[in-house]
């Protein structure tokens, strides 16, 4: 579980094929402490496991279907990445609740500067979509960010400029690619309002109807 308060980034060293993954070594811009094998890191919002530590580097390994899922499958040596340790018991939440597992995969249409701050247009999935709300939140690369308008393919976002400097939304362009993960409780209810839609339409039979006097 994770905040969507990055607060760290990392710098992507090397990037190697293994069977059905990829196996990455990431440099963490600054020195992190009580890092340990098996520790969860989210990076660009997506949970990764740490399988191996340097001094200043992690190594994690991604299977195909995250890398299919996620924007992971396109970095390369010198990308830049958030990222975020787990949440521990005690830990201030400053975002919302994330889980580093992402729902798609989302692209910036617009950036534009309003003041001193910049608002994001930005165009997802049908599915993705209807599961915002305005004044609702969002994670993009694992940035906990607040939904202040939705349209028919794109939703909008604004940040200010501490975000933009301690993230790599500082660094995307219009047609970037980012991951995005929908409000916790939203993916719930969405699940519960489909599985009982699910089950009313698989237990409503003529014998029942019949019964209830129709």
């Amino acid at each position: 579980m994770f905040t969507g308060i990055i607060q760290n980034q990392g710098t992507v060293v090397r990037k190697e094929r293994c069977a059905q993954q990829i196996h990455f070594t990431f440099g963490f811009r600054k020195k992190e402490k009580g890092v340990k094998i098996g520790d969860s890191i989210a990076v660009d919002g997506v949970c990764l496991t740490v399988v191996k530590l340097g001094q200043k580097t992690f190594e994690a390994d991604v299977i195909d279907e995250t890398l299919k899922a996620t924007t992971l499958g396109r970095l390369v040596i010198g990308n830049q990445v958030n990222l975020e340790r787990s949440l521990r018991v005690g830990d201030s939440i400053g975002g919302h609740f994330v889980t580093g597992h992402v729902d798609g995969v989302g692209r910036i249409v617009t950036i534009k500067k309003q003041g001193a701050n910049y608002t994001l247009q930005i165009e997802a999935s049908a599915d993705i979509i209807r599961s915002l709300i305005v004044k609702g939140s969002v994670a993009i690369d694992g940035i906990s960010l607040t939904i202040q308008g939705i349209h028919t393919n794109t939703f909008k976002v604004a940040m200010i400029p501490l975000t933009l400097r301690q993230t790599t939304l500082g660094f995307k362009k219009e047609g970037s690619f980012v991951n995005l993960e929908i409000d916790l409780t939203t993916r719930y209810l969405k699940g519960l309002t489909a599985l009982n839609t699910s089950r009313s339409s698989s237990t409503l039979t003529l014998k029942r109807l019949k019964a209830q006097g129709f």
